[in-house]
């Protein structure tokens, strides 16, 4: 921007002498990008064929480096995980043996827990509700 052009957004925007908007202004919405942030954007996008194709070279001549890059943005993060049996001794044998991560086992663990405490949650609500039923037919 040049020094003309911040000068006449200065004088249009009404501002206390804080440096904060007058009352009625809220300036700009929340999000919302400037006008570099969509210039810098844009010339982002307009370099994509340029960037696809030095990639693709790089990838070619053996780069490691590039090929580590594209395997990361292509091959999701982490990898399933099935288990013959959910028990945690399963998970425990499955852990000792290798074929589970120590992260794996605790994302595993945590998920069984929260499964069984959801089980138990509905048990519980179906026994109040055997309770209201009895409850409201003693009422009667």
């Amino acid at each position: 921007m040049t020094a003309d052009a911040v000068e006449s957004r200065r004088s249009t925007v009404d501002r206390v002498p804080g440096g904060q908007f007058a009352l009625g202004n809220p300036g700009r919405k929340p999000g919302s990008k400037n006008k570099i942030s969509n210039e810098v954007l844009q010339s982002l996008c307009d370099m994509r064929a340029d960037a696809v194709q030095k990639l693709r070279e790089l990838i070619m001549a053996g780069d490691f480096k590039a090929i580590s890059y594209v395997l990361d943005k292509i091959l999701p993060r982490d990898r399933s995980v099935e288990l013959d049996d959910t028990s945690p001794a399963a998970i425990a044998t499955a852990l000792a043996e290798g074929h589970l991560t120590p992260d794996e086992a605790r994302s595993v663990a945590a998920t069984l827990n929260s499964l069984q405490g959801m089980t138990e949650l509905a048990d519980i609500r179906a026994k109040l509700d055997e309770l209201e039923k009895l409850l409201n037919g003693v009422a009667r």
